[in-house]
């Protein structure tokens, strides 16, 4: 993953990514 496309990526998208593995991990 380049560091230029992690900026371009909204902070709400992150956060939901992230919620999605937790959920998935529960």
């Amino acid at each position: 993953i380049k560091i230029g496309r992690l900026r371009r990526i909204p902070v709400d998208a992150v956060r939901e990514f992230a919620s999605k593995l937790l959920a998935d991990a529960d």
